[in-house]
């Protein structure tokens, strides 16, 4: 007996039994949705990092916390190049989870047609990790 889920044991040489698309098809719906999500978190949080690193100034001005290490005596300059430097990576990890979505998406889609377990089985895996992923919101 195959542990394989898009097996089509028993049906018509075809293609896969209705049973079995009738079984992962709401897994790959909620999947679809969770990689959907990451991409839209992924794009607000680059356009946030991007205004942050725009308004470094004002921001230093704002914020109590870089108020308190300009009176510990760090330059305002570096202060705001904090800011910028924490932007930039900001943007980096959102274009990583952007990519990721991308995967989650192409592998939700995947298992919707009965295509390609592996890269079903590697969207759900990368769908249940915590700083990739909007795991915990969606459950």
């Amino acid at each position: 007996m195959s542990t394989n889920p898009y097996d089509s044991q028993g049906s018509d040489p075809q293609g896969p039994s209705i049973d079995v698309a009738g079984k992962v098809s709401s897994p790959a719906i909620a999947l679809l949705v969770t990689g959907i999500l990451n991409v839209l978190t992924g794009l607000y949080q680059v356009a946030n990092n991007i205004f942050t690193m725009m308004k470094g100034d004002q921001m230093r001005e704002q914020n109590p916390a870089f108020e308190q290490l300009q009176n510990e005596g760090v330059d305002p300059a570096q202060v705001t190049q904090m800011i910028q430097g924490m932007g930039v990576v900001g943007i980096v990890l959102s274009v990583i989870a952007i990519l990721v979505a991308v995967l989650i998406i192409r592998g939700a889609l995947s298992m919707k047609k009965l295509e390609n377990h592996g890269s079903a089985r590697t969207a759900a895996i990368l769908a249940m990790i915590p700083c990739i992923s909007p795991c915990c919101i969606v459950g």
